[in-house]
């Protein structure tokens, strides 16, 4: 995307209505995009991905279709359990969705299957560090927006909307702070005041 196409773009963007429909329109485009192409690398019918979603092919067409727009949740779990892939629903700022949405193409939307990436996971499982065991006790960095400085797409400005972080890691300990309570068995901490 050129830089006059991305300044059109922000442009569009300050107005709410048209973020609201951005978001709509690209959630009710992509996945069914997506869907479509897995199935395609997988090299399976609309029928074949039917029988292991336990659902119909009827179904299927219709969640490849862009113009449907009734995705939901339960059908898409299917999908992913057929494809045995993981399945990310998440609220994101608009920074990570428009570089989400930057390459559509069919290899961008491609996921491996579990079996297939089970070799890569088995080193992963092996590498833990001190730090990464120390991550997940404090729960997830703000990594996208610690990128987004990083790159240079943040003004020096923004960086008081950075929360306080070590290595890109959120460093708070106090375990009053995490979304369960101080007995939580929830690792993840909720940030005041971020933005």
């Amino acid at each position: 995307m050129s830089v006059a196409s991305k300044s059109r773009l922000l442009a569009k963007l300050k107005n709410k209505a048209y973020r609201t429909a951005f978001v709509i329109e690209h959630v009710k485009t992509t996945v069914p995009l997506q869907i479509h192409a897995l199935r395609e690398q997988f090299g399976w019918t609309q029928g074949h991905l039917a029988e292991r979603a336990k659902t119909t092919q009827t179904v299927i067409s219709r969640l490849e279709d862009p113009n449907y727009g009734n995705l939901s949740l339960n059908s898409l779990l299917k999908l992913a359990s057929a494809f045995d892939i993981g399945l990310l629903v998440k609220f994101v700022p608009f920074s990570r969705l428009l570089h989400e949405f930057q390459d559509l193409s069919p290899q961008a939307l491609f996921a491996k299957p579990f079996i297939e990436e089970l070799p890569t996971l088995e080193v992963w499982a092996k590498e833990s560090t001190k730090e990464e065991s120390t991550v997940f006790e404090q729960g997830p960095s703000y990594a996208p927006t610690c990128e987004l400085f990083i790159s240079g797409s943040m003004a020096a400005s923004d960086t008081s909307k950075i929360p306080a972080t070590k290595n890109n890691k959120v460093t708070t300990t106090d375990k009053s702070a995490h979304a369960g309570g101080p007995n939580s068995d929830t690792p993840f901490p909720i940030l005041k005041n971020v933005m």
